[in-house]
């Protein structure tokens, strides 16, 4: 026969069991959480940084480009592009003359 009041007591139980698991998961990200932004705060900074400056490789020559009488009507010439994110400048004014110069 079924005991309503052991039903109870055993449904109970579970749910404490179930809530116990559901607060330690939760007090774990919350842990995690607090590790990467306060202690580990530097050196994800730091990556973050070094994230922002880019090197990219200039494409390699393809060739001139020759009509069917041997004349060049494409030719090939090495293009420089520089880009610069205003956030971490200090002085916009001086650094875009000195790099008016270049």
């Amino acid at each position: 026969m079924r005991n309503p009041e052991r039903e109870v007591h055993y449904f109970r139980i579970r749910i404490a069991v179930a809530t116990v698991f559901v607060l330690a998961a939760f007090i774990t990200l919350l842990a995690r959480l607090a590790w990467l932004q306060v202690v580990k705060h530097d050196a994800y900074m730091a990556q973050a940084e070094l994230n922002r400056i880019a090197i990219l490789p200039v494409a390699p020559n393809r060739g001139l480009i020759k009509d069917r009488n041997g004349k060049i009507i494409a030719r090939n010439y090495s293009a420089y592009t520089l880009e610069i994110t205003p956030d971490g400048l200090r002085e916009h004014d001086k650094t875009i003359d000195e790099l008016a110069q270049v």
